[in-house]
């Protein structure tokens, strides 16, 4: 996952004491103690050759040849991984060190060293093609030897032991390389499962939860040609949630079910015709339980969020969420007051259930007369606001309050009241709620069933 801040660059000494550091998990140390003792050997391969010939010439060779060979150890014990840089250069350093005049020992030592870590550091396909070409170089070059009498103290025996032991090697290095990949996929896995817990916990709705399984999902895929989205299954198909651009699922691809969404299940479906790889299975299996309780906590948060800030007759904003939205508002602002004029004689004469049919039916025509935009709230009783933000021309809030009135007629009469902030104008939402609350009353002194505007700022230009 990326990181939210990068790394500042190390010294060389920061480098040097990271490098040294006894590592955390088991992996880790056992790679460092590998990679230590290795680098002793290859140095003592340096001396055995010195110690078995007494040649000067040799001994350049077998010394460059360990240093050579620490080398591309020590990288690949701070990557974490074989490069191909340090592939080719391990696969150099055992042809030189197998064709020169020497010992055969010193070619099948460092053979032996460079398989034995490949299978802690490489994958097992990596792994497979170096111990082939490993057991490749050092073949061909005991033959040359061999046929031609290079190496006269080693017998045709000590020959054949030597390039089996290296077979057996071979074969012990890709069945480790095997199990550590699947213990790092597993380790990897485990570790997506767990930052895509943490933020399932901090998400606050049912598209946050799908976009963090999405994510964790994504990451656990092991082909790039391996595509899914979140989609809810209903009677007519699925139905896409996450991501927002996802394409659609065939009705009989693979799907791992993550919860319900009331009735109806929420899965992970494969697209493109590809089927979810068991790495993905499994995490999502994993995470299911966390993805369950996010998606609850999901809908508690959301009912307490609607408890809070959502009239429960009308599904309008209520009196908490006009107040903060107008405490957060920016540019020229308006507030349109509205008031239905007789409700209480509606209440009184046909009943509650009619006048809770007429605030519904007041709130859904409010919603067709302002701007997507605009905040429509019921502050209580008969009484509605219209907030509107950022207003390019300030004679707009009139021609929504004309509005407003002509659509309310055909069900009931209401007074509204208009204030508008001029721009620059320092003044408070209660200071605004205040004269547009005096011109509602203006417009009810008038007649009724009409509008009025605070202030001479509209007035000029009406």
């Amino acid at each position: 996952m990326d990181r939210d801040y990068a790394a500042a660059p190390e010294n060389r000494a920061e480098r040097l004491a990271r490098l040294i550091r006894w590592p955390a998990g088991p992996l880790k140390r056992i790679r460092f103690v590998s990679i230590a003792a290795t680098s002793t050997m290859a140095v003592a391969v340096g001396c055995y050759a010195v110690l078995a010939t007494g040649e000067s010439l040799l001994y350049l060779v077998a010394t460059g040849a360990a240093v050579a060979m620490i080398w591309p150890l020590v990288r690949q014990y701070r990557r974490g991984r074989v490069t191909n840089s340090s592939h080719l250069t391990q696969l150099l350093i055992i042809a030189v060190a197998s064709a020169v005049d020497g010992p055969l020992q010193v070619g099948l030592i460092l053979a032996q060293t460079t398989v034995f870590l490949m299978g802690l550091f490489g994958s097992a396909r990596r792994c497979l093609l170096h111990c082939v070409v490993v057991q490749a170089i050092v073949t061909a070059c005991v033959m040359g030897k061999l046929r031609f009498g290079i190496d006269p103290g080693t017998t045709v025996m000590e020959s054949a032991a030597g390039i089996v032991g290296l077979l057996w090697g071979c074969l012990i290095s890709y069945v480790v390389a095997a199990i550590v990949g699947r213990y790092e996929r597993l380790v990897a896995r485990d570790t997506i499962v767990l930052q895509a817990g943490v933020a399932l916990v901090a998400a606050h709705t049912r598209a946050q939860v799908y976009e963090s399984v999405h994510r964790a999902a994504t990451a656990l895929v092991e082909t790039p040609a391996e595509r899914m989205v979140v989609a809810v299954q209903g009677d007519g198909g699925w139905t896409v949630v996450a991501p927002a651009e996802g394409e659609a699922p065939p009705a009989d691809g693979f799907a791992v079910s993550l919860g319900l969404e009331g009735e109806r299940p929420v899965v992970l479906a494969s697209v493109g015709g590809q089927r979810l790889s068991k790495n993905v299975i499994h995490g999502v299996r994993a995470m299911r339980p966390t993805v369950e309780l996010a998606l609850r906590t999901a809908d508690l948060t959301e009912g307490l969020r609607r408890q809070a800030f959502e009239d429960p007759l009308t599904g309008l904003a209520n009196r908490a969420a006009f107040t903060e939205r107008l405490e957060h508002s920016t540019g020229p602002v308006a507030l349109l007051l509205i008031d239905l004029d007789g409700f209480k004689a509606v209440n009184d004469g046909l009943g509650h259930a009619a006048g809770d049919r007429l605030l519904i039916e007041t709130a859904t025509r409010l919603r067709t007369c302002v701007r997507e935009k605009d905040l429509v709230a019921r502050l209580g009783g008969d009484e509605f606001v219209v907030l509107m933000e950022r207003l390019d021309d300030p004679r707009h809030a009139v021609r929504i309050a004309e509005r407003i009135v002509t659509a309310l007629a055909g069900a009931v009469q209401a007074s509204v009241g208009v204030a508008v902030s001029a721009s620059g104008e320092a003044v408070s939402g209660d200071q605004l709620l205040a004269r547009a609350d005096q011109a509602m009353y203006d417009a009810k002194a008038q007649g009724k069933g009409c509008y009025r505007v605070h202030g001479a700022v509209l007035r000029s230009g009406t």
